[in-house]
């Protein structure tokens, strides 16, 4: 998992490693979202979160095989103006 400084704690960019570590640093940003919303991120699966005041921030996923290899943490400005964000479809 990596998280540009805009979405790490102490907004410093850090990167983590093994389940325990990427489910400490998921956690504890999920905690702090007051909304939470399942969207693609340029195509992959991916979800938006924000805490009130907060910029939002995106989760984007890497998926291989049926498993999730990479989880991106994205919030810094200038990144998410360039990601296309779309809502899937859960109709059909």
């Amino acid at each position: 998992m990596t998280a540009d400084a805009a979405a790490a704690p102490g907004k410093v960019a850090v990167t983590a490693r093994g389940t325990q570590a990427v489910s400490r640093l998921a956690s504890r940003s999920a905690q702090q979202a007051d909304f939470a919303a399942l969207v693609r991120v340029d195509g992959r699966a991916g979800a938006l979160f924000a805490a009130r005041g907060d910029a939002p921030a995106v989760l984007a996923f890497t998926i291989d095989n049926d498993e999730i290899t990479r989880i991106d943490v994205i919030a810094e400005p200038d990144t998410l103006a360039r990601l296309t964000l779309t809502v899937p479809d859960f109709t059909g």
